[in-house]
């Protein structure tokens, strides 16, 4: 049985595609952003994944109660990743521009989805409590009973790479569909 260029082309396309989407839920489980908190006898970290903030603050709870991600905004963003998937998939049975279009604005919705999460919402927020936003810094805290010297150390992490290559690959993808799979649009309504 003889295998058609086209239909090898359409599985190293859909290979590449599903590869994105696990990409895509692979950044979700994986951190985007993380603070270390250091005081004299603590260690503590904070990170910010693409469902929310988690965090192994105990003592120190008090000064980040107000940042915790609530449970309705945990599933609102698994529901998000979850029906961008299923339209990736979607797009790639529906034939045509509607396809390709399917996947490129699943894509451009991931990549503005990771950068404003990252470069506004949790820029801005560790800026208004004098944290770095990435690199090393230092703050004292007046409590109620004494001073407390931080330390903190912050970066972004592998799981916002990995997010926005996922959402890029499905853009790149989106475009080049029909280039990888050997089919071209229908031009029947163009007049020469």
């Amino acid at each position: 049985m003889k295998i058609s260029s086209c239909a090898v082309r359409k599985c190293i396309y859909y290979f590449l595609v599903i590869a994105a989407i696990i990409l895509m839920v692979l950044s979700f489980t994986k951190a985007w952003w993380q603070v270390e908190v250091k005081t004299v006898n603590l260690t503590s970290y904070v990170e910010i994944f693409g469902y929310g903030l988690e965090h192994d603050f105990t003592g120190l709870r008090d000064y980040i109660k107000a940042d915790e991600t609530p449970f309705y905004q945990t599933a609102m963003a698994w529901a998000y990743l979850g029906i961008t998937v299923v339209i990736i998939i979607a797009g790639l049975f529906i034939k045509g521009w509607r396809g390709q279009m399917a996947i490129i604005i699943s894509g451009l919705g991931y990549l503005t989805y990771v950068l404003v999460a990252v470069y506004v919402t949790v820029a801005n927020r560790v800026t208004e409590m004098g944290v770095p936003f990435t690199g090393q810094g230092h703050q004292i805290y007046t409590g109620s009973v004494k001073e407390i010297d931080v330390l903190f150390y912050s970066s972004i992490e592998n799981g916002f790479y990995i997010a926005v290559i996922a959402g890029l690959l499905c853009v790149i993808l989106g475009i080049l569909r029909h280039i990888i799979i050997g089919k071209r649009l229908k031009t029947s309504n163009i007049k020469n």
